[in-house]
């Protein structure tokens, strides 16, 4: 068990916790391999029912795959970026799978990675204190982790703009948008966890599923704060409609909107990698109707393809290795085939 994972079991209950509070919890590939191990233990063990998946921290869930450390491994060799994405995805897609209920608490910040390892659980909890983003372009990625998948089930192109802008939305936003099942508030987090170890679980792992829904559907507080993400739909539409990546290239870096929430989105998108911008109009575009299966193989093929291009490195370096944020981006190719072909 690596020392930023800890795990327990109690009563019939699997609790996984990210440990790793001066990291944000961001995802190391040890953590990464032994989150993915102590979870298929757990799945084959008859005796636990439910898992769930949790921070120590109240600051923060898990605020991404850690890509400081990639940074220098990819300084070394592309390979070592390429073992990391592998693992991760294939954790991403394995708790999509998971035949047991798996309750995750995405309290404070939840970004990038760690909207992938919360996005395929059962149970999808968020709070007031819930703050997500998918910020890949402004170091010059993608938004992998089953982006292309989960951006895609947004209303109105709305996964499209997130994705383009790394915009930060709260817990009601993500509700909104299908990113999370139940919105608690944090102050409860702890009695819940305490409700779900003294629940009586059966054997049929079906009505397991529907015992956490009707615990949770009774702390459910949808209200508890406001959602502005719909109110931005109408706008949202209009910048996004264009078939042509050009077009909503020339917008996006023109526009001037009068909602500060839009505007700073915006602005997070002139400063991010215009390579990034190109790959992921098409990724999220031409995504539509993926399994997800196919989603992540495809996106395997994207990480592995950025892993070796200079635009993710300089990312990563200007914002969280130097922190001069001035990263110097390649120009935008004209053909970005390599992106997405084997």
């Amino acid at each position: 068990m690596s020392d930023t994972l800890l795990s327990e079991v109690k009563n019939q209950v699997g609790v996984l916790t990210l440990h790793a509070p001066k990291k944000l919890n961001s995802l190391g590939l040890d953590m990464i391999k032994a989150m993915t191990k102590t979870l298929q233990e757990w799945e084959d063990d008859p005796n636990i029912k439910a898992v769930i998946l949790k921070s120590s921290s109240e600051r923060a869930f898990c605020a991404g795959g850690d890509v400081k450390s990639l940074y220098f491994d990819m300084l070394k060799s592309p390979d070592l970026a390429k073992d990391f994405f592998k693992n991760e995805y294939f954790l991403d897609h394995y708790i999509h799978t998971y035949k047991k209920p798996m309750i995750c608490f995405a309290n404070g910040i939840t970004m990038g990675g760690g909207i992938g390892i919360m996005n395929g659980c059962s149970h999808r909890i968020v709070t007031e204190t819930t703050m997500m983003a998918m910020p890949e372009i402004t170091i010059g990625l993608f938004p992998d982790v089953g982006g292309t998948y989960f951006l895609n089930k947004m209303p109105s192109n709305i996964g499209l703009f997130l994705g383009l802008t790394g915009a930060r939305i709260n817990g009601a936003d993500a509700l909104s948008c299908h990113l999370a099942d139940f919105l608690i508030s944090s102050k409860e987090l702890k009695g819940l966890e305490e409700k779900l170890i003294q629940t009586n679980w059966v054997e049929n792992n079906k009505e397991n599923y529907n015992i956490t829904r009707r615990i949770l559907i009774d702390l459910h507080h949808p209200e508890l704060i406001h959602s502005e993400l719909l109110e931005h739909e109408e706008e949202i539409k209009q910048l996004t409609h264009f078939e042509e990546f050009n077009k909503l290239y020339q917008i996006f870096n023109t526009y001037i909107s009068s909602n500060d929430w839009i505007q700073n989105a915006l602005e997070n998108f002139r400063r991010g990698s215009p390579t990034s911008a190109k790959v992921i109009f098409k990724q999220i575009r031409e995504g539509k109707g993926l399994s997800l299966q196919e989603v992540f193989k495809r996106e395997l093929t994207m990480a592995y393809a950025f892993s070796e291009s200079d635009d993710f490195k300089e990312g990563i370096r200007a914002l969280l290795v130097d922190k001069d944020n001035d990263p110097k981006w390649s120009p935008m190719p004209g053909d970005i085939s390599k992106y997405f072909n084997n």
